[in-house]
């Protein structure tokens, strides 16, 4: 087992969640107008009893999405201690030769597994395909930038891999 303890992520409180919340904020926006407008249009006039049930199960609905996606958020990145990478190191018995991390454009990891595994070859492939990608939340997250390591452009159906660990630079 790995004895060097890993670089935890330099994350602030609630990144995890206030990250999740800036790149859906549109969803969120949404969930919070029909929380106001069902709570508004129940405490504006009396309704027939279908309506108000059906607003107020609208709203209470919008407002349960809302507040359980970001709590599952906050527990997931903020809370599981995902970004320390203690439970990686707990994983393997010695440190890789090499590692690959992949993502679509907002990569947070690859420092800390640098730190980690600072002898080890290191790849970091961006597998964004605007073509197939083209989810308003990934485009955010992009901008977001990842400033500490560059990543190399790579088709998600064909990642520009050996088959065998490689005994020299990739």
């Amino acid at each position: 087992m790995i004895t060097r303890t890993p670089k935890r992520c330099s994350r602030a409180r609630f990144q995890g969640a206030r990250q999740i919340l800036r790149l859906n904020w549109p969803w969120y926006a949404l969930a919070l107008g029909l929380c106001l407008v069902g709570g508004g249009l129940l405490g504006l006039a009396p309704l027939p009893l279908g309506v108000a049930l059906g607003l107020a199960a609208g709203a209470g609905a919008a407002a349960a999405w809302g507040i359980l996606s970001l709590m599952a958020s906050h527990w997931i990145y903020d809370r599981s201690g995902i970004y320390d990478l203690a439970w990686l190191a707990g994983l393997l018995q010695q440190p890789p030769a090499c590692w690959v991390n992949v993502h679509a454009g907002l990569d947070e990891t690859s420092p800390a597994l640098c730190a980690l595994f600072p002898a080890a070859e290191s790849r970091v492939l961006d597998i964004h395909d605007p073509a197939s990608m083209s989810e308003p939340a990934i485009a955010r997250a992009r901008r977001l930038g990842t400033p500490d390591q560059a990543a190399t452009p790579a088709n998600p159906r064909r990642l520009p891999l050996p088959d065998a660990p490689p005994t020299s630079s990739w």
